[in-house]
């Protein structure tokens, strides 16, 4: 007898999950910072947003112009870092950096990343025109970053049997039991199941 086989079909579906966060960062005293070193920042608390934990750092004196410049004189940028506090963490996001404007009450989008494996970002601004701005009013500052986090998802597909409610259909039909209906017919009596001729006909539901 020769005997047959059949092949199983598995799948799966990768679907990107994100999560969205927004942490609101004010610098007060803004010009106390000049003048205190390439490497000097003061930091925000530590925020979590697509379950890492983030921070966001801000040079009043530029770090990344300081290390060009290589010397101490405080140079004519500041930057502002968001950093990844996750140890070992290799995160896929994007980040937009906003500035509140004080004139309008309004956050103006400065800088924007496309989603990827995510470190640091940064962004840069010469202080002149940082202060010339609405962004700087009474020595205070508004930082507020948007952070999106993508994560991609593995989940089962279920495999879904061919139906075969027919076979169990036919064999119910064939079964004694469970027949609560008998007709006669010319002297000759059939038994049946009243819920499947309620099924066939409308007129035997009552």
């Amino acid at each position: 007898m020769a005997m047959t086989s059949s092949t199983m079909t598995t799948g799966s579906t990768c679907t990107p999950q994100t999560e969205q966060g927004k942490h609101v960062f004010e610098v007060l005293g803004y010009s106390r910072g000049m003048g205190s070193g390439k490497t000097s920042f003061v930091r925000s608390r530590t925020f979590a947003v697509g379950g890492h934990d983030w921070a966001i750092r801000f040079y009043p004196n530029g770090y990344i112009a300081s290390e060009q410049a290589g010397s101490s004189t405080p140079p004519d940028f500041v930057s502002v870092y968001l950093e990844l506090l996750s140890n070992g963490a290799a995160v896929v996001a994007s980040c937009d950096l906003s500035l509140l404007n004080h004139a309008t009450a309004v956050s103006c989008p400065v800088h924007k990343t496309k989603t990827r494996e995510f470190r640091s970002d940064d962004l840069t601004a010469k202080r002149a025109d940082l202060e010339a701005s609405g962004y700087l009013r009474h020595d205070r500052l508004v930082i507020e970053c948007v952070i999106t986090v993508t994560e991609n998802e593995l989940f089962r597909k279920i495999d879904v049997p061919p139906s075969d409610i027919v076979e169990h259909i036919g064999r119910f039909l064939g079964e004694e039991e469970g027949k609560d209906v008998t007709f006669s017919v010319k002297g000759e009596t059939f038994t049946a199941h009243s819920i499947l001729l309620a099924m066939r006909s409308p007129v035997l539901r009552g």
